[in-house]
Parts: structure tokens; C-alpha cells; sequence
């Protein structure tokens, strides 16, 4: 009786002295539920109004880079010294991705990463759209339609549970602080860079400046991630030149002292 007594007490204190665990809210839904793409998007949501951070013109861009690489690990494609050549003779089997690689296969000319990811963007659109409806059928996202003043169905994408992008943004963190060895993660980091995503990842503005040298590097070291980078900010820089001259037009000077 006094050894069971003596022996409950032992393992109390053994229990008591453990570290607790602690296991966060969404634990298991971490950045491993989702592909390249759909992380992407995550980010790119402001979770609680449901709207995106970024122009989705830039993000399509992004997508169709992603689109293009998911080409290549299939076979389908190759990327070899900055061009896009075709690869196997099979279909992807999503007909997204098989009406890039029709236009791939059907083009006379061999064409650069830049052209493929320029032309892909179109359909890019749809897949994002396509990303959201299946985040929203598992229950990662809620739909909401708004009113709209041009009369067009208008949706907002609000996070159910916002830990599930919370995984993803210290995902990146650590991508881009520490570095990995997985090719998954720096490219999602070179993408989150290239889309001007800093500040859901890394919220204080010193940070940001610390993090840019090693941020540049990831995406510098490799040509895949350069080339989408360099869209992106050739496109940001078109649009920049067109609202520029808009102004000009419209107040007859330059609105810039």
C-alpha cells in the first residue's frame, strides 16, 4: 500500500517536472497541406477583409512561373540556358496546364522563360481562381460575394483559421533568416520577394532591411527565380511609366515637383 502510494507520488512529480507541449492552434495544417500555387495565394490574401495585398496582375505573372516549373518536374517541359523547350509527349492531365503546353509545343520558335511566363499569365488568372474555389471546398477559405458599382460579381476570400498562413509566413521567415535546403521553400521565399510581399512576412520595417541581402540572394541564385523577378518588376515599371504619363496628360505637367 505505501509503495503504490510512494509510487504514485514519484510519477506525479515526474509528470509535473516534463515540459508541457505545446501545440498550436492548426497543428497539422501546416505549409506541407500546400502545393507552391495555393501558398502563394495564402499569402497574398489579407486574411481577415479577404482582399489581396498585391496587384493580381503581378501575382499571375508569378503564378504562370510557378506553372511552368510544375511543367518541368513533370517532364513535360525542359529550361535549359534561360529557354523553354518541350519535353515528353504526354498530357499534364489538368487542362490549364495542358493549354500552356499546346501553345509550348505548337510555337515554331523556341521562346525564353521571360515570353512563356508573359503569355502564360492569362491563364494563370484562371488557376488562381481555381486555387481559391478548392481552398474554399476544403474549408481553408470562406467565400463572400460584395457589391459591386460595375455590376460584376465581386468575392472576398477570408481566412477560416489564420494560423494555417501563419505556418507559411514563418516558413519564409525562416527561409530567408536561417535558409533550407528544400528548393520548395526558396522558391516560395523568391516568389513572396518578387511580389513585394515583405511586410506579411516580416511586419517591422527593420527587419525588412535586414532580411533584403539574403532575401536578393535566394532569388539571384537561381535563374528560374531571377527571370520571374525580373517580369514582375519590368511590368511594375511599365505600369509605373503609364500612370506617370496619365498624370501628365491629365494636369498638362509633370506631377512630380
Amino acid at each position: 500500500m505505501i509503495k503504490a502510494i510512494v509510487g504514485g507520488v514519484l510519477l506525479m512529480a515526474l509528470c509535473f517536472s516534463l515540459p508541457a507541449q505545446v501545440v498550436p492552434a492548426g497543428a497539422g495544417k501546416g505549409p506541407e497541406e500546400f502545393d507552391l500555387a495555393e501558398s502563394l495565394v495564402l499569402l497574398s490574401l489579407n486574411d481577415h477583409k479577404g482582399t489581396f495585398l498585391v496587384d493580381t496582375e503581378y501575382l499571375d505573372l508569378a503564378l504562370a512561373g510557378v506553372m511552368l516549373v510544375e511543367l518541368q518536374e513533370r517532364g513535360l517541359i525542359e529550361i535549359e540556358q534561360n529557354c523553354v523547350r518541350t519535353g515528353l509527349s504526354d498530357t499534364a492531365g489538368d487542362p490549364i496546364l495542358d493549354e500552356i503546353l499546346v501553345k509550348i509545343r505548337t510555337r515554331r520558335r523556341i521562346h525564353s522563360i521571360h515570353y512563356w511566363i508573359e503569355r502564360s499569365a492569362r491563364l494563370a488568372g484562371k488557376k488562381r481562381l481555381a486555387q481559391l474555389d478548392g481552398l474554399v471546398d476544403r474549408g481553408i477559405l470562406e467565400k463572400r460575394q460584395v457589391r459591386s458599382f460595375l455590376g460584376s460579381p465581386k468575392f472576398r476570400y477570408r481566412a477560416l483559421d489564420p494560423q494555417r498562413e501563419q505556418w507559411l509566413k514563418e516558413q519564409v521567415r525562416a527561409t530567408v533568416a536561417v535558409g533550407s535546403q528544400e528548393e520548395s521553400d526558396r522558391f516560395l521565399a523568391s516568389l513572396v520577394y518578387s511580389c513585394s510581399l515583405h511586410r506579411t512576412v516580416f511586419p517591422d520595417g527593420k527587419e525588412i532591411r535586414s532580411m533584403r541581402r539574403p532575401w536578393r540572394a535566394i532569388v539571384r541564385g537561381n535563374r528560374l527565380y531571377s527571370a520571374i523577378d525580373r517580369v514582375i518588376r519590368e511590368r511594375k515599371s511599365w505600369d509605373d511609366m503609364v500612370q506617370y504619363s496619365h498624370l501628365t496628360n491629365l494636369y498638362g505637367t509633370s506631377p512630380i515637383p
